[in-house]
């Protein structure tokens, strides 16, 4: 029997994958790849935060020479917006006083 890391890896995660996973929380995605390494933004919407980390966006990176890298780090993300998002609660927040205004 394969193990959990072993299937994940067979599965070839992608930026897609996330996109996908984003969009049904009305997150977006933003990033791309420099040399080896590729980093992406999970970007949490307006006047929300993920509930896994209290952040407006989860942060993903990997080596591209490393593919079972890519799909660790996928799935790390992908867990933590399973968590779902939460109203960002600081009255004093950069990132999205314009929401705490308009209310």
């Amino acid at each position: 029997m394969a193990s959990v890391d072993e299937q994940n890896a067979r599965r070839g995660f992608t930026v897609q994958t996330l996109r996908n996973k984003a969009r049904r929380y009305g997150a977006t995605v933003e990033g791309g790849v420099v040399g080896k390494h590729a980093s992406y933004n999970i970007d949490a919407p307006q006047g929300k935060v993920w509930a896994a980390s209290s952040t407006h966006a989860l942060a993903v990176y990997w080596r591209t020479d490393e593919p079972a890298y890519r799909n660790d780090s996928i799935v790390d993300a992908l867990e933590r917006m399973e968590e779902g998002l939460a109203d960002c609660d600081d009255p004093d927040c950069d990132i999205c006083c314009e929401a705490h205004t308009d209310e």
